[in-house]
């Protein structure tokens, strides 16, 4: 369950940390887990089922023009649980604030190699009775 208190949440201060990444996490392609698609809240990719929709500037749909997230109780696992910290996409220095030259260059992140910038396993969704 995404809302459950035993879920080990990330907790960054990305509200002073957005002028500064813009909120590059949000052009990240996921998979909705199974909670998500039953709320039916969360927008996905017809053509790229149960991956979350992203507009044309490779952006989240649900991030806002002034880069917050508008579904920000009913973010999905995948938000809740991400860590920018040690993603050097996003961050050279997370503690000084200094964030990677290049998100200036592109509209969205490249894809994570494994040791960058994911999410932790999430546990696994049991089946709707």
């Amino acid at each position: 369950d995404k809302y459950s208190d035993a879920l080990e949440t990330v907790e960054i201060d990305c509200e002073a940390r957005l002028p500064l990444c813009k909120g590059a996490c949000c052009t990240q392609p996921f998979v909705l887990g199974a909670q998500d698609l039953d709320e039916g809240l969360i927008r996905w990719q017809y053509g790229d089922p149960y991956v979350n929709e992203r507009g044309d500037d490779g952006r989240c749909v649900h991030q806002g023009e002034d880069l917050h997230c508008t579904v920000h109780q009913q973010r999905p696992l995948f938000c809740r649980m991400y860590d920018c910290r040690n993603d050097p996409r996003i961050w050279l220095d997370f503690d000084r604030r200094v964030p990677n030259p290049s998100l200036a260059e592109r509209p969205q992140l490249p894809a994570a190699t494994p040791d960058e910038g994911e999410a932790p396993e999430a546990p696994p969704q049991e089946a709707n009775s």
